[in-house]
Formats: C-alpha cells, structure tokens, sequence
C-alpha cells in the first residue's frame, strides 16, 4: 500500500514484480473520500482497515473494508491531545501513536485498544518537545520506537520493564506502563 501526503493524490496498492524483482506492479488504486492530508499511515495486517492520523488536529481517520477493493471512512478517533505523525498498529490491532508537543504537554505515547476498551498515555518529558515522524512498535507490543526529526532528531527506544515478582505481561496487559522506559539515544549510530 502507498499513499500520498496530499489526499488529492490517488492511493496505490503494488506489489514486487515476479519478473524485475527491483520494480513494483501497479495492482489498483484506491479511492478514499475525503481523506485528509497525512504524513503516514499504517493498517491492520489484513489490509481491511486504514488509519490516517491528522498533524495538526488532534484526531485520526479510520477507513474500513470487506473486499480491499472499496473503502468507507468510519468516525473518527478523536482525543484532547496534539496532532500526530506516526502511528502504529500492534498486537490484536492495538493502536500505538507518538504523539507532538502541543506547547503545554509533552511529546507522548498514546496507546488504543478498542476490543478491550483500554487506553493510556505516556509523556515523554524527557524528549524536550521533539516532534515524532515515526513509530515502531514490536511483534509483542513490548518495545517502541520514537523517531523525531527536529532537535537533533534520533531514536529513542522504550522497553517494557517487567516485575520479577509477578507473572509476565505486556503493555495491553498491564495497562499503562508506569515507569517501564528505558530511553536509547540511538543518534551515536547515525
């Protein structure tokens, strides 16, 4: 799937050529009304459903689908925080998202899980306003990844600290995850 930052542009679904492994095949285009401008995007594993998250406002939009051919644009996902460039779809299609500095708050770590009906937020103090322009968020859901451009950019790795005492756990188990950080300025490897 590729899409564009402007929503005018048409939105591509390819695949890697079988005879020119270097080149990719336009499979279809797809339509996406009212689509807003966004600098990411990322989907669920099947493909079925899209999010587009809003930079400058603080909501994300969801597209679904049943074939992958047609999609509608379902409500928005709407919080009191700043807009968000990066987004990322976990286990269980958890939501994850890095959220900017909205001047007041720090940059944070919003985290979505719609079949459980949990959610949590982690500030990041620690990042000085940077602003994310990536996520990553592991097959388990227990390490992230902020990417930021501005203030020198870098990576910033966080890892769930789990309690020796207790039986293990994730991040969409425990909830929000008091505590567990671990910062890795990843800029030396730069």
């Amino acid at each position: 799937y590729l899409t564009s930052l402007f929503a005018e542009d048409k939105n591509f679904v390819l695949r890697q050529s079988t005879s020119d492994p270097s080149t990719f095949e336009l499979v279809r285009t797809l339509t996406l009304p009212g689509r807003i401008l966004a600098r990411t995007f990322d989907m669920t594993p099947d493909g079925l459903t899209l999010y587009f998250p809003n930079p400058g406002s603080p909501y994300i939009q969801k597209y679904s689908s049943k074939d992958g051919l047609t999609y509608t644009r379902e409500e928005d996902i709407t919080s009191i925080a700043a807009g968000c460039n990066a987004i990322g779809i976990g286990p269980d299609n958890t939501i994850f998202t890095a959220v900017r500095s909205s001047g007041v708050v720090a940059s944070s770590f919003h985290f979505r899980d719609d079949a459980r009906k949990r959610m949590w937020t982690l500030p990041l103090p620690e990042l000085n306003g940077a602003e994310a322009r990536g996520i990553g968020v592991s097959p388990d859901g227990e390490t992230l990844i902020f990417c930021s451009w501005d203030k020198g950019g870098g990576f910033y790795r966080y890892v769930l600290r789990k309690e020796t005492n207790t039986k293990d756990t994730s991040f969409r188990d425990a909830g929000k995850p008091e505590a567990t950080k671990n910062r890795e300025d990843m800029r030396k490897n730069r």
